[in-house]
């Protein structure tokens, strides 16, 4: 009997210990959880103040580069340059340089008709890197002024998944919730502003005509010659390889997207070599996602 009631309280004993040592981890796992909860609510609150900061800061001239008898005339391109801090807070990423955002183009409209259609050119011109931002249903009068934020030409950093790349058009519908933010490496180019060019790639009129800068010279470029930055070179970034230089669009590999909250924007990623062969690529490729 004595040996009985000893059992017994052992096993309470061991019931409790167990009660304890559950409630307890529980309550650890609770209190972790809750951290990681209050860590993530701060690391977004911190992002976001980061942000602000980077948006309040003064912004740095990009290169512009002007076509003969461009109807629209750049009157001001600028981005944001952050430093490679800056750029591992936002980004979670560490690097070796520092940053600049897509720039903020603004536009005039030199010609005597109404334009209806822009397609921006940004450069990267250490990496060899072309984005094509194409905006319609646009309404530009004759003398009228027309600001592309950099809020919308950076969703450009953005590229598909695709497991394979064939040539031709290829389409993506893409749902606004994935359109990469200020703290999204993708939106941004290593470097800084003067690593940046913009042109005026195509001009469409409400008359149904065209300007398109495949046709026209080029008369105005700041671009300085020399080759990659000194200070990405010494950080080991290198321009990207292309493993071909296509002849015409349809040898080209055209990546265009449209987010779902501003159909009227296409973005396309150039992998062409020859700027001609891209403009013509993206012309094609975003015609043919419009149309969808």
């Amino acid at each position: 009997m004595v040996k009985q009631i000893k059992r017994n309280n052992f096993l309470r004993s061991i019931v409790g210990l167990v009660l304890v040592f559950t409630l307890a981890s529980a309550s650890l796992l609770a209190n972790g959880r809750q951290r990681d909860l209050d860590r993530q609510n701060g690391d977004r609150a911190g992002v976001g103040e980061l942000v602000a900061r980077v948006k309040n800061s003064p912004r740095m001239p990009t290169l512009i580069e002007r076509r003969e008898g461009s109807p629209l005339t750049i009157i001001d391109s600028s981005s944001w340059e952050i430093s490679r801090n800056t750029y591992r807070k936002l980004t979670g990423r560490a690097a070796g340089f520092n940053a600049v955002s897509y720039p903020r183009i603004t536009v005039a409209n030199t010609s005597d008709q109404e334009i209806n259609q822009i397609t921006f050119v940004v450069t990267d011109v250490p990496m060899r890197q072309h984005s094509f931002i194409t905006v319609k249903n646009l309404n530009i009068a004759p003398r009228e002024v027309y600001v592309a934020e950099t809020e919308k030409l950076m969703r450009a950093g953005y590229q598909p998944a695709v497991r394979e790349r064939q040539k031709g058009p290829q389409k993506f519908l893409v749902a606004a919730e994935e359109a990469p933010g200020f703290d999204s490496h993708k939106v941004w180019l290593p470097g800084s502003a003067a690593d940046v060019s913009v042109t005026v790639g195509y001009v469409g009129f409400s008359n149904g005509s065209k300007w398109d800068c495949r046709e026209h010279q080029i008369v105005s470029r700041n671009i300085k010659g020399g080759g990659l930055n000194p200070a990405l070179a010494a950080a080991g970034v290198r321009p990207r390889t292309v493993g071909y230089s296509p002849t015409a669009a349809a040898d080209a590999i055209c990546l265009c997207v449209v987010f779902s909250d501003d159909p009227s924007t296409c973005y396309f990623i150039s992998l062409c070599d020859n700027l001609d062969d891209c403009i013509l690529c993206a012309l094609i490729c975003c015609a043919v996602l419009f149309a969808t």
